[in-house]
């Protein structure tokens, strides 16, 4: 890759998609930005492809013979993480949709991956558009501490033939797939639970087999001063919707996917904000990772300790919630499995991680 002079602004970030047929679309029209120049495609069929960017039917192909700054990809996570480490060998840097892993050490060894080879890790984030409102809402309400709080999701679910619906791909079903928004919302406002108490089941249909990956999940959660938290989610299940409502003594916060709600006890309204639309999101998304990626084109080359904090750069803290957001959902699916409370704080002893603070303020 080349580098501007330090006077001169860089030329646009050549990037490559990859991704498959359902978000090929939505990544390539986020991509539209005027620092960024879309030259190859590829994972999707050529028939969903979208109109001008060379379009390669191997994506290692698409890697090693593009002359490319970057790679998007938008892929079941199984092979999304294969793909960011093969752009890093090829000194590109990588942003990821959600999710990024299957499990927390896959997530783990990314993030070693992206600082060891110094390049940029993108993620999509729901929290990164929500924090904002959450900080007002917070500063509308006496008492800071959260006593409860509420995650309930609900969407359609995959067809039986779609990476979702497989274990292997996906590496679990409606939590890691539809709820993790309002995961983020609940860790971010909540933290990391001291102990989690879970059951997941895969319904059969009478029309057809069930899926691999789960498709209602239910669980308690437990901290530190007796605070709770209950999250249900499920797929197919009407009415379709998705919310995180944290409740303090007075007030309660609740976040849906299109706006922010202050309401009282006797559940009036006080005040809400509009959130951005899931297109809005990924176009800002992707317009920050534009902009770290060029960014470090110009700065002059560090080397040692200062090059590798470079390569962590990670200002809206996207690696720390991914790596919460999937302690959780491992946690969950290990509760269920056993029919005991289980502790996320054991998957970051295991790693070598410290346990995260999170906070919404």
């Amino acid at each position: 890759m080349s580098s501007a002079p330090h006077n001169e602004a860089p030329p646009p970030l050549r990037v490559g998609l990859i991704a498959d047929d359902a978000a090929a679309t939505a990544l390539a029209a986020a991509l539209a930005h005027p620092a960024a120049a879309l030259m190859a495609q590829g994972g999707m069929r050529q028939s969903a492809a979208v109109t001008g960017p060379a379009w390669h039917d191997d994506i290692r192909v698409l890697v090693a013979q593009n002359e490319l700054d970057a790679i998007v990809v938008g892929t079941n996570p199984r092979t999304a993480g294969e793909i960011a480490r093969v752009a890093f060998s090829h000194g590109m840097d990588a942003w990821i949709a959600h999710p990024a892993a299957r499990r927390f050490d896959e997530a783990a060894a990314l993030f070693a991956a992206a600082r060891d080879s110094e390049r940029v890790l993108g993620l999509e984030s729901w929290w990164t558009h929500a924090a904002e409102h959450v900080r007002w809402a917070l500063g509308l309400i006496d008492d800071p501490a959260p006593q409860h709080a509420e995650v309930r999701v609900t969407s359609p679910g995959p067809t039986l033939d779609h990476w979702r619906a497989s274990a292997v791909d996906a590496g679990g079903g409606v939590l890691l797939h539809s709820a993790a928004g309002a995961l983020e919302a609940l860790l971010m406002t909540c933290g990391l639970p001291q102990r989690v108490q879970a059951v997941t089941t895969r319904r059969r249909r009478s029309s057809a087999a069930p899926r691999e990956t789960e498709d209602v999940a239910a669980a308690l959660l437990g901290y530190d001063g007796g605070r709770t938290a209950v999250i249900s989610a499920a797929w197919d299940i009407a009415p379709f919707g998705s919310s995180t409502t944290v409740h303090h003594a007075e007030r309660c916060i609740e976040l849906r996917e299109t706006g922010l709600f202050v309401r009282t006890a006797d559940g009036r309204i006080v005040d809400e904000r509009p959130l951005p639309t899931a297109a809005e999101r990924l176009r800002a998304d992707l317009a920050t990772f534009i902009e770290q990626c060029r960014g470090r084109r110009v700065r002059p080359r560090a080397s040692g300790a200062a090059s590798a904090a470079r390569a962590t750069d990670n200002p809206d803290g996207a690696q720390s919630r991914c790596l919460a957001l999937l302690a959780l959902v491992e946690t969950i699916y290990l509760s269920a499995r056993t029919g005991q409370a289980e502790r996320p704080a054991k998957l970051y002893e295991v790693q070598g991680w410290s346990e995260p603070t999170l906070s919404a303020r």
